[in-house]
This record gives C-alpha cells, structure tokens and sequence, in this order.
C-alpha cells in the first residue's frame, strides 16, 4: 500500500506542476499580445491627433467630422479563451470486489466466445458432411440410373416372353442375366425404390424403370 500512496503522491506533485507551468505560459502569451496591441493602439492615436491639430488649425471642419467619425469606428480585436480537452493520464484505484468482478466478466466473455467458436465449427463440420452425404447419393443415384438404362436397352433382345417366371428353370439367359443384376437390382426400383411384387416379371420391372426415364425426358447421366 506504501507504494501505490508513493506513486499517487508523485503523480499529483507532478501534475500541479505542469498544471502551473501551462497556465504560466498561457500568461505569458496573453500579456505579450497585449502588450503588442497596446503599441499599435498608442501609435494610431499619436497619428490622429497630429491630424486632428492640423484641420482644426486650417478651419478644415468636414475633415475633422470624418476624422472624428473614423475613431469612433475603430475597432480593435483582443484576445479570448478557448478551453480545450487534454487527454491526461492519471491514476484509479481498483478494490479487490471490482478486480473480482473484472475477472468474472472476463471469463464469462472468453467462455462465450469459446462456445460461439465451437458452434461454428460444428456449424461447418455438419454442412461438409451433409454436403459429402449428398454427393454419395448423388453418384448412386446415377450409376443406378445409368445401369437401369443399359439393361432396359438390351431388354427386348434378352426377353421374348411377358412373364419370367413363365419360363422353364433351366433358362440360361435368365440365370445369367439374373447374376450380373444382383438382388437389389432384381428386387427394387433403383429410381422410385418401391419393392417389385415376387410375381412381377423382370419385363415388367425393366418396363417400370423405363418410364420413369421416360417421363424424366431422358435423363442425361454425366461422370
């Protein structure tokens, strides 16, 4: 405590002294001004009463009407105050409550801004995964579609009857088709995913897949 009342004490000593030493100057210039209008006054009134004398001796009335008039006109400017703001450095004592509640504050604030950060992190980790999710589906969604396409172009030359299971169980053309397609192929529509009855023919499935590629105005897959 010594100390802070040393350097209180110091401060204040050293801020009535430049205090002094301002106003001091600001005195100073005030009486040189007007010392230095003093003499330009004394000198113009040394010089219209020389005139003066010399139109009352030569009966010259107008001119020392003139002249009268112009000393009655003449105005000389003073000086003036101007207060102005001067940022000063000075010292505050800080009590231990309010150093307390400083810190509280300041940890409340980090803590807010640290958990606005991590939203925000989370904000973006949750978009590029959404993003990434969207783009996997995407790229399914094609290939199935592009895959769907080929087979129902090949369809009419691999199928000659409406109805597969009208076939006989050794069909070569059937049994090898069926391998390449897959169960997924085989059991749900790629575009609408509904699930196809186990009595629809694979005609038929190619033919449901077909107009939804139809009614999307061909659909143009590009990789």
């Amino acid at each position: 405590m010594d100390k802070d009342i040393e350097k209180i004490s110091s401060w204040r000593s050293q801020s009535i002294q430049e205090i002094k030493s301002y106003a001091d100057e600001q005195i100073r210039i005030l009486k040189a001004d007007y010392d230095h209008q003093r003499r330009i006054f004394d000198e113009k009134r040394v010089e219209n009463l020389e005139l003066a004398k010399v139109y009352h001796s030569s009966k010259q009335k107008e001119l020392c009407d003139e002249l009268y008039n112009a000393c009655r006109s003449l105005d000389f400017q003073v000086t003036q105050l101007e207060y102005v703001v001067i940022q000063q450095q000075r010292p505050k004592v800080i009590a231990i409550e309010e150093q307390i509640q400083r810190k509280k504050q300041d940890m409340t604030r980090a803590q807010a801004n640290e958990f606005k950060n991590n939203r925000t992190r989370s904000t973006d980790e949750n978009f590029h995964i959404r993003e990434s999710n969207e783009n996997d589906t995407t790229t399914a969604y094609a290939q199935s579609i592009l895959t769907m396409s080929n087979e129902t172009h090949k369809g009419p030359r691999m199928f000659s009857s409406a109805n597969v299971n009208d076939r006989p169980p050794d069909d070569n053309n059937y049994s090898t088709n069926g391998a390449a397609n897959g169960d997924d192929l085989n059991n749900k529509c790629p575009i609408c995913f509904m699930i196809f009855p186990s009595n629809m023919s694979r005609q038929d499935r190619y033919q449901h897949v077909n107009e939804h590629i139809t009614d999307d105005n061909s659909i143009d897959v590009r990789c």
